[in-house]
């Protein structure tokens, strides 16, 4: 009897402790979860509804669209911070708003110069094709102004390997006039070209500062707020966009996995709408050449409607803050329950393959949590052993996990 009065004690004892058994195996499963994911690649970037949410970058390329004071550049600092602990991250900053921990910040014009006509690799005819056609859609060249720009390129590339923009206008004049025409078209080409070797430009496109492998193997911010002109603007975003292509096929670099990473604000400019019966421009060509070599590219813009139809399309992920919903019903066909412009900022629908999801993500200067400071975590599995990598930046001591 007394026996049986033990068991029926220590059942309800049990009993009773049943929910923080329950509530401590659940946290404890999430935890494992998390850290699991993190160590293999995936962000945590927020959660949804209840539930924490990853994020695993592939090569291709990313879009993030809101309207101002949506949270875009927020999710996009958020995703910077969190990719640079394991790959090289290169900012172009249109308006100066990014600061972020252990990048590099770059100023055109005063630790930075550019050559916007650096050959790196490939044929020399090739670079000058795309220098003809990287003039003639920013400046709005004209065909007899292209052709001229070309045989003066030429000219330049023969008597030095690396002229500058200085050297591509004393070509220029050096051309022999046959006609009126010929006046009027060198000078138009002088008139949309000289404000680029004046000033400060000419401080900021005098030659190159930074080894081009410097660049795309550190965390670096290229702050772009200096220039007032948006054609300069757009023009350095594509310069570098061209080095970045030319860099990694000059190193062979194919890859099925991501190995860099390059945010471009206002992307709009770079990836402008387009007819669907006219030619890509150059921004969208070298998005669609740069996934094959493991790069990600993550564009920032305020609206689907404003850029290139196959910006959207062809994307990997996309995420849509508060926008328009006539917009997202244009491009994507998107059918949610609650519509796109009632969004909260920071809040988000997450387009990957078929899924949506809607995500409330993180602000970046609040997620200070206990994954985001293990930056070099070494798990040694009863099956085995796997090691993360070490960035360059990182110094903090090896912290190991046994489970």
């Amino acid at each position: 009897m007394l026996l049986n009065y033990y068991i029926i004690l220590d059942y309800d004892s049990l009993l009773s402790f049943l929910p923080f058994i329950t509530i401590f195996s659940l946290l404890f499963s999430l935890v494992l979860v998390i850290t699991i994911k993190i160590t293999d690649g995936r962000l945590l970037l927020g959660y949804s509804y209840f539930l924490p949410f990853f994020l695993k970058l592939q090569p291709g390329h990313i879009v993030i669209y809101g309207r101002t004071g949506s949270g875009k550049s927020n999710t996009a600092k958020l995703m910077a911070a969190k990719i640079s602990r394991r790959l090289p991250v290169l900012i172009l900053d249109w308006a100066g708003e990014y600061d972020l921990k252990s990048f590099e910040k770059l100023i055109p014009g005063r630790n930075f110069k550019l050559n916007p006509l650096q050959h790196i690799y490939g044929d020399l005819s090739e670079h000058i094709d795309f220098l003809v056609d990287l003039f003639g859609d920013i400046f709005q060249l004209s065909d007899p102004m292209k052709f001229m720009l070309r045989k003066s390129l030429k000219k330049a590339f023969k008597n030095t390997s690396s002229p500058l923009l200085a050297d591509l206008l004393d070509t220029i004049d050096s051309v022999p006039i046959k006609s009126y025409y010929d006046h009027e078209t060198k000078m138009a080409i002088k008139r949309r070209l000289t404000h680029l070797v004046e000033g400060y430009f000419e401080r900021a496109f005098s030659g190159m500062s930074h080894d081009i492998s410097y660049i795309f193997s550190r965390n670096i911010i290229i702050d772009l707020s200096v220039f007032r002109s948006v054609h300069v603007k757009i023009l350095f975003n594509l310069i570098l966009l061209k080095m970045l292509y030319d860099f990694v096929v000059s190193q062979k670099l194919f890859s099925s996995s991501v190995n860099h990473v390059i945010i471009i604000e206002e992307a709009w400019n770079i990836v402008p709408y387009r007819r669907l019966d006219y030619a890509p421009l150059l921004g969208e060509r070298l998005f669609a050449e740069l996934r094959k070599y493991g790069e990600c590219i993550i564009a920032v813009s305020q609206s689907p409607v404003e850029t290139s139809w196959s910006l959207a399309k062809n994307a990997r992920i996309v995420i849509i803050h508060n926008i328009l919903d006539k917009d997202v019903e244009l491009i994507f066909g998107l059918n949610v329950n609650r519509p796109t412009s009632k969004l909260s900022p920071g809040e988000a629908y997450v387009i990957q393959d078929t899924n949506v999801k809607l995500v409330k993500f993180f602000e970046y200067n609040k997620t200070r949590d206990f994954f985001d400071k293990i930056k070099n975590v070494r798990f040694n599995r009863i099956f085995g052993k796997r090691k993360t990598t070490v960035d360059s930046h990182d110094q903090l001591p090896e912290i190991e996990f046994y489970y």
